[in-house]
C-alpha cells in the first residue's frame, strides 16, 4: 500500500506529517488524511476505507499556511476509536487539540499544541509549532 494513491474529490488533500503513520493501529486499513477547499480555505480531517472512500469527515476548520505541510496534524489515537488533529480554526497564534470519538462523534477541543501523537499511546508532546508564528513565520511580523 506505500504506493497507494487516494483523492478526495474537491479537495486538496494530505496524509499528515511524515513522521505519522495514516493507517488505523487496529489492522482495519482505515486511513486518515485531511483535505482543505481552495476556494473557501475550509478543511476538514477525513478517515478513508481501505480503497480511498470517505467514511466520515470532522473538524471543519479554517486552515493556514502548515496545513499545506502537515494537515491537521491528524492522527490515531492508540486502539483506533479516536482521532487527535490540531483544532485551531486558522487561529496559529492560539493552538488547540481536537480529540475526536469515533463511537460517540463528539469531539474534546483544549488549549494547546500538537505535532501528532505517539502510535503506542505515549503522552503527547508538544512541539511549540505556534512559536514559529508568533516569531513571524506566516505574516511576517512579530506576534510578541
Amino acid at each position: 500500500m506505500a504506493d497507494a494513491q487516494f483523492r478526495i474529490p474537491g479537495r486538496w488533500s494530505v496524509h499528515s506529517y511524515y513522521s505519522l503513520c495514516p493507517y488505523a493501529p487496529d489492522g482495519s486499513g482505515r486511513i486518515l488524511a485531511a483535505g482543505c477547499d481552495l476556494k473557501t480555505g475550509m478543511g476538514e480531517v477525513y478517515i478513508l476505507d481501505a480503497g480511498g472512500q470517505v467514511l466520515c469527515s470532522f473538524g471543519r476548520q479554517k486552515v493556514t499556511t502548515s496545513f499545506f505541510h502537515t494537515g491537521f496534524w491528524q492522527s490515531w489515537g492508540p486502539d483506533g476509536t479516536t482521532v487527535y488533529y490540531s483544532a485551531s480554526d486558522g487561529d496559529s497564534l492560539h493552538p488547540k487539540v481536537g480529540l475526536y470519538d469515533l463511537k460517540t462523534g463528539q469531539t474534546q477541543i483544549i488549549d494547546g499544541d500538537m505535532e501528532g501523537t505517539p502510535c503506542f499511546g505515549e503522552p503527547i508532546y508538544c512541539g511549540l509549532h505556534s512559536m514559529l508564528y508568533a516569531a513571524g513565520y506566516g505574516d511576517g511580523r512579530f506576534h510578541p
